[in-house]
């Protein structure tokens, strides 16, 4: 379901917020200056006011009759629920259409009339929600809603809101975390001591479509722990029963128990229609038999009574009669006689209506009259008002409109069009309606959008200076804007047709080509620009191909995370200061730089590669251990400001602070589960939380010192703790028991990590030592030494094999996790290492460390990737998100900074063998062919045998051909459909090999770049390639599990050889040409003859990426180091 957003009209995100934001100019930088006030805090919260929701459903179900409701005010539950202090929760209960709404209006109204129990009404708040409306079927928008009227009514309450709202703004209300976010604001609201009660009103909880666990466990927990008194209704639901008979001090109210007074309640109601049927106002005898018959079929529902009603309103006093005996009783039996007739309307108003109903069924919200024409492709062929309200009204009762806005006239309307009505409304399934409303958005969107759409020519002044124009260009896009890739993703998942949308050629990309920066303008002149990062991801969820779109859209999502704050105050700087100061190597400033303003020229020196993505401030001290919880959704970091806090891991929106220590945080952890998060502290204890409410679960104490690190085991049974007190503690990770202290390290622990499997727990210490132990009975291992400063860090790899340490000798080291032997020392940071992370691919090993940097390695050869500078003061820890797409890095400057992991920087570096020294960065400026230089990472580099040239392949499809001395380009060759692979040159260096995931070998001419040969055979992708010694012969290896040999000068495949049982990723000849080697992801080495491709001999190895012989031919060189094993035959 889509997020909800303020409907057309109100305007209220563009020009009702003051502030006092100043542009400073796109020459040098770009800076606001903010002063958010109270005005705009209300109104960034505000979503919608409850008080005119609640005038205009009064108005829309015909007005409010005391005699319709005041029965309730005298039952015993609402009695004692109003008079008995410990009855806090009222929970009203019924079926659809019986009067919840109305009754739920009339206690609001009694309520706000102050009387000796309820003397101060300005502690009353109320939310109604809405099922066919999006801004109004969520537990976020029943918060915003509760929490705006308790401000309105208790002004003095807005500080709690405000504090948060400074550091946010506008974010604070948005996304999946503003739910947690509202209600710990909530709950300090609540115990404010000037507020002596609140009174809390919430109807048709059966209608909050998203959160609504959320939203009861929030009821019930107030309800128990706080001054709030609730009244809430819905349908009979066994969830909502589970939830709120957990309280003890609720009370049920069933209009189904209270069907008398209900009835009599409805018989109020229908005297009080009667009356005011004008065509027999004075025809007593008439009324009476119209009274009789509509009680006799009402059946105790009052929504079937308005819609008899409604369509007697205009009737003739003699047809009246007739009409009341053709209504069937029952609700859904009414709308099939209102569907009847609509299919026997004349000409083109059935499709007419049916359209109308279809769109209207499936938006996320109710819909200006403007949109829904284009929803419903009626622009062409209704352009007037009162034409479009002629054919609403033939809708029958399904639709009402007020205001130009058109609303489904109740939940079981949409419910039945969405059943009973599919096959009518809907032939060709649901998906087929969200693709229609997909492709008309697009369109429009397509043919509407422009730079500049407001004509403010000025790209300074902030939005919120500006009203809009009238009429305004965006009133019927609005929707569109907003949803079209809500619509497409909801028809992707329904069909599989849509899915073509999502590829290099497909619509989407022609689009997003052509007007993503005006899309973008769009959002944020509708205040909206969140929901584009919202929409870009849901996408790239999507996506399955499309390499090209597939960049584009992760470098629009960093885009509108960066320059967001600017383009959302000045939507013209989307084309000025967002644009000019993105990386010039940024697929979005790549294809948008046409839209450029005017004045702006080519800016040099912007920094290519800066993968950071955002800072999280919000800390008072400095950051000291950040990790990510399973899903991927929440950050967690710790500081020396002695709390906790909780992030939304996409947006960086902060979700909850957690206080109770006394003294500095220094590590929290995740459980496996991501239901329970643990803390360390300087105060001697372990504290465990709540991970999604941030409430406190257990405080695990009995330290002699500080506790420095924690960690759960794989199966999330175990807790292991670190302390200064010398000792590994392990607990019972569900009670907070303990089980088992670990005695050994002569110094403070510094760190504890489990292995993969849960059989093995690692411990670093102050004694330069690194530990491991068994997990289960906390029994010591091996006690591995070579630092020679302090050790502060451990973490093993995924798959369990490799162990890394870090310390403040500076350096990183790897270990065989079995066997305690050193693998590698990793050397380059110039500061203390803190910690280490590995990806979860296991690929990338991250450090962080005293010199404010990150350092990414390789994690199987040890060598450095990229250092990350951002930083302004001592790194202290490091964390991959699960998906392995973020890193997040926190630092003494009381900053978190999330980065892309996955981010290359598409160069090729040539550097002093001797002295290490930089020579050459062979890079360029986009991908287009007369341009110079890779627009995709680059995955292999081979020289020539004269040294002179360097080719190098990249996942952009090319190869290019470099001279080695200058760094100048030579070639750019084209040919592949997908990523490259390797390259090799013979061994004249005439013929130059490429490999490619589009599972094809290429020859090329090495001197012109001239295309010689394709070499066709493989069924997947293929990994790398190799030229025999005597250059007659090419090897190549591929994911399909073979090794192919081929005739180097006609490209004729001469063997296939078969026996390895996973993907294949090098070759090598021996140095006479006689042998050829393979290494496997089978964790197998195979030699083979290589002139008859018969196998000769097998061993087992680890995993291997590279692998030649020596000049003698007696070893292999890996990347896992020599390898002399004794040979099994084949």
């Amino acid at each position: 379901m889509a997020s909800p957003e303020a409907g057309i009209g109100q305007n209220q995100s563009f020009h009702n917020e003051r502030s006092t934001i100043q542009f400073q100019g796109i020459a040098n930088n770009c800076t606001f200056t903010t002063s958010l006030s109270q005005d705009s805090c209300l109104a960034d919260l505000l979503i919608t006011d409850p008080r005119s929701d609640k005038g205009r459903i009064e108005h829309t179900k015909g007005g409010l009759l005391e005699g319709a409701y005041e029965w309730i005010l005298e039952t015993a539950e609402f009695r004692r629920w109003r008079n008995d202090e410990q009855s806090r929760l009222l929970w009203i209960k019924g079926d659809a259409g019986k009067g919840k709404t109305m009754l739920l209006i009339g206690i609001i109204n009694e309520l706000e009339k102050p009387t000796k129990q309820t003397p101060d009404v300005a502690h009353l708040s109320y939310f109604l929600c809405q099922g066919t409306d999006a801004q109004l079927n969520n537990a976020t928008a029943v918060l915003r809603g509760l929490i705006y009227l308790l401000i309105i009514r208790k002004d003095c309450l807005i500080s709690y809101l405000q504090v948060e709202y400074n550091r946010l703004g506008r974010r604070l209300f948005e996304g999946d975390n503003a739910f947690h976010a509202l209600s710990s604001i909530l709950q300090n609201m609540l115990d404010d001591s000037r507020l002596t009660g609140a009174y809390f009103i919430v109807d048709a909880l059966d209608e909050c479509e998203t959160g609504l666990p959320l939203l009861l466990d929030l009821i019930s927990q107030t309800a128990v722990t706080a001054r709030a008194k609730w009244i809430v209704s819905s349908r009979n639901r066994r969830d909502i029963d589970g939830q709120l008979t957990l309280v003890d001090a609720g009370v049920k109210l069933s209009l189904e128990v209270n069907a008398k007074l209900v009835s009599h309640a409805i018989g109020v109601y229908i005297d009080y229609n009667v009356s005011r049927l004008v065509s027999i106002q004075h025809d007593k005898a008439m009324q009476d038999q119209v009274r009789d018959q509509i009680r006799r079929k009402a059946g105790g529902t009052f929504l079937w009574v308005a819609l008899v009603f409604k369509e007697l309103h205009d009737v003739l006093s003699y047809d009246i009669l007739n009409i009341v005996d053709e209504v069937p009783p029952d609700l859904y039996p009414f709308y099939d006689r209102m569907m009847t007739r609509i299919g026997k309307l004349r000409r083109k108003d059935p499709e007419f209506c049916r359209r109308i109903l279809a769109a209207a069924t499936f938006a996320y919200r109710p819909l200006h009259w403007l949109e829904l024409r284009i929803l419903a492709d009626l622009q062409e062929r209704v352009s007037h008002y009162t034409d479009f309200e002629r054919i609403i009204n033939l809708c029958g009762s399904f639709l009402t409109i007020r205001d130009d806005q058109v609303y489904l006239i109740h939940q079981s309307a949409k419910d039945y069009l969405m059943t009973n009505a599919s096959t009518v409304i809907i032939p060709a399934g649901p998906g087929a309606i969200h693709y229609d409303i997909y492709l008309r958005s697009l369109h429009t969107l397509s043919q509407t959008l422009r730079r500049d759409i407001y004509n403010l020519q000025d790209p300074g002044p902030l939005i919120r200076e500006k009203m809009p124009p009238d009429p305004d260009p965006l009133a019927p896009l609005r929707y569109s804007c907003l949803f079209w890739v809500d619509h497409l993703c909801d028809a992707i998942g329904q069909t599989s047709g849509p899915t073509k949308e999502l590829t290099d050629d497909g619509a989407v990309w022609r689009f997003l080509d052509d007007h993503f920066l005006h899309w973008l303008e769009s959002l944020s002149l509708l205040g909206r620009l969140s929901d584009g990062a919202r929409s870009i991801r849901k996408i790239l969820h999507e996506l399955q191909s499309g390499p090209q779109l597939a960049r584009f859209l992760k470098d629009a999502e960093k885009f509108v995370l960066s320059y967001g704050s600017i383009m959302d105050r000045a939507p013209l700087q989307t084309y000025g200061s967002a644009l000019v100061f993105s990386p010039t190597m940024s697929e979005v400033r790549k294809g948008q730089w046409k839209e450029k303003l005017s004045f702006v020229n080519t800016v040099n020196g912007i920094k290519d590669g800066d993968i950071c993505l955002q800072t999280l401030e919000g800390h008072s001290d400095l950051v000291s251990a950040v990790a990510f919880s399973p899903d991927g959704q929440t950050l967690a970091s710790a500081s020396d400001d002695r709390t906790v806090r909780l992030w939304d891991a996409a947006t960086g929106t902060p979700r909850h602070t957690l206080e109770g220590h006394s003294d500095w945080v220094s590590d929290v952890a995740f459980s496996p589960d991501g239901q329970t998060l643990a803390s360390a502290s300087g105060d001697h204890t372990v504290r465990l939380w709540d991970a999604t409410t941030g409430m406190p679960r257990h405080t695990l104490e009995g330290y002699g010192g500080s506790v420095s690190a924690v960690a759960f085991s794989p199966d999330g049974q175990t807790l292991a703790s670190a302390s200064g007190d010398h000792t590994v503690r392990l607990w019972d990770a569900a009670t907070g028991t303990p089980r088992h202290t670990l005695e050994g390290h002569s110094g403070p622990v510094s760190a504890v990590a489990f292995s993969p499997d849960g059989q093995t727990l690692a411990s670093a210490s102050y004694d330069r030592t690194v530990w491991l132990w068994d997990a289960a009975t906390g029994t010591p291992r091996h006690a591995l030494e070579g630092h020679s400063g302090l050790v502060s860090a451990v973490a093993f790899s995924p798959d369990g094999q490799t162990l890394a340490s870090a310390s403040d000798d500076r350096t990183v080291r790897l270990w065989d996790a079995a066997t305690g032997t050193p693998r590698h020392t990793l050397e380059g940071h110039s500061g203390s290492v803190s910690a280490v992370a590995f990806s979860p691919d296991g690929q990338t090993l991250a450090s962080a460390s005293d010199d404010y940097t990150v350092w990414l390695w390789d994690a199987a050869t040890g060598m450095p990737r990229h250092a990350l500078e951002g930083h302004s003061s001592s790194v202290s820890a490091v964390a991959f998100s699960p998906d392995g797409q973020t890193l997040a890095s926190a630092s003494g400057d009381r900053t978190v900074r999330l980065w892309d992991a996955t981010t290359e920087d598409y160069t090729v570096r040539l550097w002093d063998a001797a002295t290490g020294t930089p020579r050459h960065t062979l890079e360029g400026h986009s991908g287009s062919v007369s341009a110079e230089g890779h627009s995709g990472s680059v995955s292999a580099v081979a020289f020539s045998p004269d040294g002179q040239t360097l080719a190098s392949a990249s996942d952009d499809h090319t190869v290019w051909l470099w001279d080695a001395a200058t760094g100048t380009p030579r070639h750019a060759l084209e040919g592949h459909s997908s990523s490259v692979s390797a390259v090799a040159f013979s061994p004249d260096g005439q013929t130059l090999a490429s490999a490619s995931e589009d599972y094809t070998v290429r020859l090329w001419d090495a001197a012109t770049g001239t295309p010689r040969h394709t070499l066709e055979g493989h069924s997947s992708s293929v990994s790398a390639v190799a030229f025999s010694p005597d250059g007659q012969t090419l090897a190549s290896a591929s994911d399909d599990y073979t090794v192919w040999l081929w005739d180097a000068a006609t490209g004729t495949p001469q063997h296939t050889l078969e026996g390895h049982s996973d993907w294949v990723s090098a070759v090598a000849f021996s140095p006479d040409g006689q042998t050829l080697a393979s290494a496997s992801g089978d964790r197998t080495v195979r030699l083979w003859d290589a002139t008859t491709g018969m196998p000769r001999q097998m061993f087992m190895t680890d995993y291997l990426t590279s692998l030649t012989f020596s000049e003698d031919g007696r070893y292999l060189r890996t990347n896992r180091g020599p390898h002399v094993q004794p040979y099994t035959a084949i």
